[in-house]
């Protein structure tokens, strides 16, 4: 539960962020429901988008999306440590050599 919390408080820190209006270029106006979007697909690290990323995001829009998605993906990786035990890899019992001995 703390980890969904955490991604929802990320995700609307990020939809802020992307409303300011410095991370838009002038004359452009992204929704609340666009900047959600934004910031849940950053997160999330699909790559989905549903505006025109490079004509609506001013270079400090973009480094908001990067680091939306660095903090997604590190939590990914955090969360996929954690189901391991703390042991990185996907071997529980630790690699095996190719003749089958340990």
């Amino acid at each position: 539960m703390q980890f969904v919390a955490s991604l929802g408080v990320v995700i609307l820190a990020g939809t802020g962020l992307l409303l300011l209006p410095n991370s838009t270029y002038p004359g452009i106006t992204l929704s609340f429901t666009d900047a959600l979007f934004t910031s849940t697909s950053a997160v999330c690290v699909t790559g989905l988008n549903a505006v025109d990323f490079a004509h609506t995001f001013t270079p400090l829009g973009e480094m908001f999306t990067l680091a939306l998605i660095q903090i997604g993906g590190f939590g990914i990786m955090v969360r996929l440590l954690r189901s391991h035990g703390g042991r990185p890899g996907f071997f529980p019992e630790g690699p095996r050599a190719a003749d089958g001995s340990a």
